[in-house]
């Protein structure tokens, strides 16, 4: 199993629970999919960029502009991707996607965790900052980082 960090822009009003809580691929990480195992477990951290703003998506559908609501600059969610890779290519913001994973979320005792509750407890545990701007949008997280994340939101296994 391996433990990765997904970073989301700020969810677009309307939007499902489960839909910001897939686990996305973005062109310059497209490599990263093909690691991604059904069963891996990834936090979704979702910036602060773009709150309130309108942003363009274009689709198969076509080109539309949605609306963000404020984006909480935090962890949101624990995750457990559950199936394979779904291909499809859409871009948001003018920034290039390949696909997603559709995931499961897992119980945990605060629905999210601030940048800064992060960097305390980081700092605590003598790792770097954690830094949002992921290239690619996602990363993988050494065992230690994962046991640090799950600490602060209070995801206890078993």
């Amino acid at each position: 199993m391996k433990y990765w960090i997904n970073v989301h822009h700020p969810r677009v009003r309307g939007e499902t629970r489960q839909n910001q809580c897939k686990v996305y691929v973005q062109e310059k990480g497209r490599r990263k999919a093909s690691e991604i195992q059904d069963g891996d477990l990834a936090f979704i951290y979702e910036t602060g960029a773009l709150s309130g703003e309108k942003v363009e998506v274009v689709d198969e559908s076509g080109k539309r502009t949605v609306q963000l609501d404020k984006g909480r600059k935090g962890i949101i969610a624990l995750v457990q991707v559950s199936g394979s890779f779904h291909p499809r290519k859409w871009r948001w913001h003018n920034i290039p996607f390949v696909g997603f994973f559709n995931t499961q979320e897992l119980a945990c005792e605060k629905s999210s965790v601030s940048l800064n509750e992060l960097d305390k407890e980081r700092k605590r545990s003598r790792l770097p900052l954690f830094n949002p701007r992921i290239y690619g949008g996602i990363r993988e997280l050494s065992p230690g980082e994962f046991r640090i994340f799950a600490w602060v939101i209070g995801y206890r296994e078993g």
